[in-house]
This record gives C-alpha cells, structure tokens and sequence, in this order.
C-alpha cells in the first residue's frame, strides 16, 4: 500500500483509533493517489490486507497473483511525485495544503518497536477496563 501510494492505509487521531481501524481492516484507495493504480495492484492490496488470515493470500499465492505476473502493466510513471510530505507524515495527503512544505518530525520519531507495543499495550488495557467500567 505505502510504496503504491506514499501513506500507510490505517491512520487515525490517535493511536486507538488507528488500532480499531487495523483490527477491522479499514482503509480506502483515496483519490487521486490510487486513480492511476490498476485494478490488479488494487487487488493484490485487498488480498494482503485481508483481516481474517484463512481468506488472506500467503506469499505463494502473492508471487502467483496476476499483477506480479503480468508485465505488460509496468509503468516509469513516479507515483510518489507529490507524496513526499505524506510519506513524512505517515497520514494522507491535504490536497488543500501546499506542495513544498518542510516535512514536519513524526511523533516518537526515535522509539523502537518495543515502545510502540508497549504503547499499544497500555490502549488496549485501558480500553478493557473502560468497558468493564461501562458494564457496572
């Protein structure tokens, strides 16, 4: 997804929000920076990014998949002209927002994976017990 487009495909407000959104699998081909996508990128996406792991396609299947197969479709077209600040961001593109803009440091640009699960962590604890709190 990122290296079709430039942004990763869940993103959110925050971490939680993000989080819910991978969980259910959430994530559209906004326009314009998917238009110029084929049809079969598109699929081949969906396919990985399939929630339930019994429908999602494993790496023999992906190397088969007719848009890794099929040459014809390669194109020299840069499709990240324009994503760069995206890129940076790891959110969509504003289309309403200037094109050359310093690239502004992501949030924890510098913790490890072990801070961001640990971080994770801590959401989904407090989510549970904000639901046990509900439920009283």
């Amino acid at each position: 997804y990122i290296l079709l487009c430039g942004f990763p495909p869940f993103y959110g407000d925050n971490d939680n929000q993000m989080f819910r959104k991978i969980k259910a699998g959430q994530y559209k081909f906004l326009s314009p920076y998917w238009d110029p996508i084929s049809a079969d990128a598109k699929e081949f996406v969906s396919k990985l990014l399939t929630v339930d792991w019994q429908k999602r396609m494993d790496a023999q299947q992906a190397l088969d998949h007719r848009w890794l197969k099929d040459g014809k479709q390669a194109s020299t077209h840069n499709l990240f002209e324009g994503n760069a600040m995206a890129m940076s961001r790891n959110t969509p593109p504003n289309p309403d927002s200037p094109k050359e803009v310093e690239a502004e440091p992501m949030e924890g640009e510098g913790a490890g994976m072990k801070d961001i699960f640990a971080d994770y962590q801590l959401d989904r604890q407090l989510d549970r017990a904000t639901s046990n709190i509900n439920r009283l």
